[in-house]
C-alpha cells in the first residue's frame, strides 16, 4: 500500500515564481463618475478645471464627461426654468467660477451653452478662479451678481457717438425706454433705436397712435431680421434642412405683410419717415440738434414749452377739433374718443413733469457727490 505524503523528490523542485507586472507601462485612464465612460486620452471628452485642487489626480479633467456634464445644465433648465441658475448650479458641480458678465456675453451672442461659456472662462483672468470665491462673495453679500441693467448700461455707452445719440432721442422723444425688455440683446436694442429714430417726424411725435404704432412696426423689422438670420445659418449647414428654411420663409412673409400694412395705415412709410427727408427747419429737428451738441439748456426749455399755457391751449384745441371731426358717427363712440384723447394728453403731462423732476434729481446729486468729493 502506498503511503500518503509528497511524491518522491517534491522538496528539490523549484517554486514557480510571480510575474512582475510594472503599472506604470500603462497609460492613464479617465473615468466620468456619472455614466462609467473610461477613455485613455481626456482632450474633448472632459472639461477642464485646472485651477481646482478636486481634480488634481484627474490632470486638471473635471469628474463628468462633457457629454454628462451638459446633460447635467439642460436638466437644471428644465427643472428651474431659468438657464442662469442653470448655468450657476452647474459651475458648482464642475468647481468653475461663475461670470455674470461672461454669461451675459454668451447670451447676447445667442450661445448660452456650457462650452461656450468655459470657452470665455478661459479667455479671462478669472480662468484662475474656482466656485468657491463667487459662493463667498455671494454669502457676504457683495455685488457678484450685478444688475443686469446695470451691465447692459455698461455695454451701450461703448457705442458709436451716432448709436448713443439716437438712443437718446428715441429716449427722449417718447418718453421712456421702450425697448426695455431683457430678451432684447444689446445688438437687439441698437438696431431699434437705430431703426425707430428715422421714423420720429414731427407728425409722428404729435399723434400717440402713429408713434405707439411706429414702435410696434421696428420691432416686427427685428423680428424679420432674426429670421433672415436663421435662414442665413441653416442655408450655410452641410446639410441644409429646406423644411426649417420653408417654415422660416412662412414667418417671414407674414411679418413682412404686418409690417407693410402698419406702414401704409399710419403713413410710415420710409419715404415720409426716413431721415434723409426730415425737414430741418423743423422745431423738433432744430430741438435735437441742439441736445446732441450738448446744449443743456434746451432740456429745460422743451419741458418748459410742453408744459405752458398755450401748449395746453393748442392741445385742448386739438382734442375738441377730434370730437368735432367725429360727430358723424354716434354720439356714443365720439365722446368715447374725446376722453381718450384727453387721458392720454393728461398721463403724457404727468409723465413729463415727473421726467423733468426726476433729471433736476440727478443734476442735484450729482452736484452734490461732486461737492464730496472735493472735501479733504
Amino acid at each position: 500500500m502506498a503511503s500518503r505524503g509528497r511524491p518522491p523528490g517534491s522538496k528539490n523542485r523549484p517554486k514557480m515564481k510571480e510575474p512582475k507586472f510594472d503599472a506604470t507601462t500603462l497609460p492613464p485612464l479617465y473615468k466620468c463618475t456619472k455614466c462609467g465612460r473610461i477613455v485613455d486620452n481626456p482632450t474633448g471628452v472632459f472639461y477642464s478645471s485646472k485651477r481646482s485642487d478636486m481634480y488634481i489626480g484627474n490632470e486638471g479633467y473635471t469628474h463628468m464627461c462633457s457629454d454628462c456634464a451638459n446633460k447635467f445644465f439642460e436638466e437644471q433648465k428644465f427643472r428651474f426654468k431659468d438657464e442662469k441658475t442653470a448655468l450657476i448650479l452647474t459651475c458648482c458641480a464642475l468647481d468653475l467660477y461663475f461670470s455674470e458678465k461672461i454669461y451675459i456675453n454668451c447670451r447676447d451672442k445667442g450661445d448660452v451653452s456650457l462650452g461656450a461659456y468655459i470657452r470665455q472662462l478661459n479667455l479671462t483672468q478669472e480662468k484662475s478662479k474656482t466656485f468657491y470665491p463667487f459662493l463667498v462673495e455671494l454669502l457676504k453679500g457683495n455685488s457678484v451678481l450685478t444688475d443686469e441693467n446695470i451691465l447692459r448700461d455698461e455695454k451701450e455707452t461703448k457705442w458709436a457717438a451716432a448709436d448713443r445719440k439716437n438712443k437718446g432721442y428715441v429716449i427722449q422723444t417718447v418718453g421712456y425706454d421702450c425697448f426695455d425688455d431683457e430678451s432684447y440683446t444689446t445688438e437687439n436694442r441698437k438696431f431699434l433705436y437705430n431703426t425707430l429714430a428715422d421714423y420720429l417726424t414731427d407728425e409722428v411725435i404729435e399723434d400717440p397712435h402713429k408713434l405707439q404704432s411706429a414702435i410696434m412696426m421696428v420691432k416686427t423689422m427685428l423680428q424679420q431680421e432674426q429670421i433672415d438670420r436663421a435662414v442665413n445659418r441653416e442655408m450655410r449647414k452641410t446639410q441644409t434642412d429646406y423644411t426649417e428654411v420653408e417654415k422660416y420663409s412662412k414667418i417671414k412673409d407674414r411679418l413682412i405683410t404686418n409690417i407693410s400694412k402698419m406702414a401704409n395705415d399710419n403713413g410710415l412709410t420710409v419715404k415720409s419717415g426716413g431721415a434723409g427727408v426730415r425737414n430741418t427747419t423743423a422745431l423738433t429737428y432744430i430741438m435735437r440738434e441742439m441736445a446732441d451738441n450738448g446744449f443743456e439748456d434746451i432740456k429745460v426749455n422743451s419741458v418748459d414749452a410742453k408744459l405752458s399755457a398755450s401748449y395746453k391751449e393748442v392741445a385742448e384745441q386739438n382734442a375738441r377739433a377730434l370730437i368735432a371731426e367725429l360727430g358723424f358717427t354716434s354720439d356714443e363712440y365720439a365722446r368715447m374718443v374725446g376722453e381718450q384723447s384727453e387721458i392720454i394728453r393728461k398721463q403724457q403731462e404727468d409723465c413729463e413733469k415727473l421726467q423733468e423732476e426726476l433729471r433736476m434729481t440727478k443734476i442735484e446729486l450729482q452736484e452734490a457727490q461732486a461737492k464730496g468729493r472735493g472735501k479733504p
